[in-house]
Order: C-alpha cells, then structure tokens, then sequence
C-alpha cells in the first residue's frame, strides 16, 4: 500500500516509524483501483506470463517430470532472481511504469533473467525483453528500491545489486552480445537514439539505462 505516500510493505511495516502521525495509508499507485485500497492487478500478472516463467526444455512440454541436478554455484547465478515477492512496491515506485502502464517493469524483467541464468532453461526470452516497452524502456535506475523489503527484491539487501531490474536487464543484454547475437533497438523511445550499441545499454549509459 501507499503510506504518508510511498510505497511501502504494510505487514512489515511499524506505526513506531511515523512518530505521533498522522499516517495516511492510500492503494498503490500506478494501478487502477477497484474499491478503497484494492488494486486490480491482472495488468502485472499478465506481464509476468508474457516473460514465460518455466523451465523451457527442447523437445520436453511442460509439465516437465525429469529431475535437473545443479551445483551450488550453478543455483547462486540465478537465486537473489527469485526472491521476488510480487509485492508489487517495484512497480508503484517506478516512473516509468507510473507514466506508461504498457512497460513490462522490474518484477517481469528481473523474473526473465531468473530462468536466462537458470543453467536447466534452454529458452529465448529476449524477444520479450527487446521490446520497446521492455529494456529499452528503462532510463531511471534504483529509484523502486527506496521502499522495496529488504533482502526481497532482485538487489536483496545488497546496494550493489539494488537496480529494480537494471542488473538483470544488464545482464541479459551481455549475455545476448556474448552469442553474439545483435540486440534489436526500437524504433522510437528512449533506448532508439543516443546509444548507438547495445554494449551502450549494456553498461547503463545515460538515455536508456541510466
């Protein structure tokens, strides 16, 4: 919910922390409302499906049956991807999102790069993530982490990693360069002039990962 106007996980949060108030608690910003502080969400689940979150397996549908072993190291590359709550903060604190709903967002990119690192996934997400409402969407960088719940989010409780989504989208498009493979780059939108490369993107320059 919103509190005193910030996103912020209510169940984890104490009324200690606002001193004598007043407290102003409001419904997450940035999503259409249906009654006092419920919010309709079938937009972001529909973006998490869109970023196909399973194991995607060459000649294997799901449900899969067969059991993939991993090393610890091997499970690392990809575990602070899943701790995700869906809590939808990331989201309400997004300017992005906030002025252009169409954006797939920090929860849908970070979910992405959880199975692009997941060394059992043979898919292909970066269809999704080239889109101009996706990557190349992004040019504000760390500001959904001020209310996220620490350790939950895709940075945890690390600042290094704390990008709401810009390690992951990082990540991903050094990963497509190292195919090497050309990112495609949209046609109009932040990410469409100024860069010149995906390796731009890649290291956060300023117009479309800053």
């Amino acid at each position: 919910m919103t509190v005193n106007g910030e996103p912020r996980l209510t169940c984890g949060t104490f009324l200690t922390e606002y001193g004598e108030g007043p407290v102003r608690i409001e419904p997450l910003k940035g999503f259409p409302v249906i009654r006092d502080l419920v919010v309709d969400i079938d937009g972001f689940l529909a973006k998490l499906s869109s970023v196909r979150p399973w194991l995607i397996r060459q000649g294997e549908e799901p449900p899969l049956t067969a059991e993939y072993a991993q090393t610890p190291e091997q499970l690392e590359a990809y575990k602070q991807y899943s701790m995700c709550i869906n809590c939808l903060l990331c989201y309400s604190a997004c300017p992005v999102y906030v002025l252009d709903p169409d954006f797939l967002g920090p929860a849908a990119i970070a979910l992405a790069q959880r199975y692009n690192l997941d060394s059992r996934d043979m898919g292909d997400r970066f269809d999704v993530l080239s889109q101009d409402d996706a990557v190349w969407g992004v040019h504000v960088r760390r500001r959904v982490h001020e209310g996220l719940p620490e350790a939950r989010g895709p940075g945890g409780g690390d600042p290094a990693l704390q990008t709401d989504g810009g390690a992951a989208l990082g990540a991903a498009l050094e990963q497509e360069m190292k195919a090497g493979e050309e990112v495609p780059r949209p046609s109009t939108g932040p990410g469409a002039t100024g860069c010149g490369s995906p390796a731009a993107a890649a290291t956060r320059c300023s117009c479309c990962a800053s």
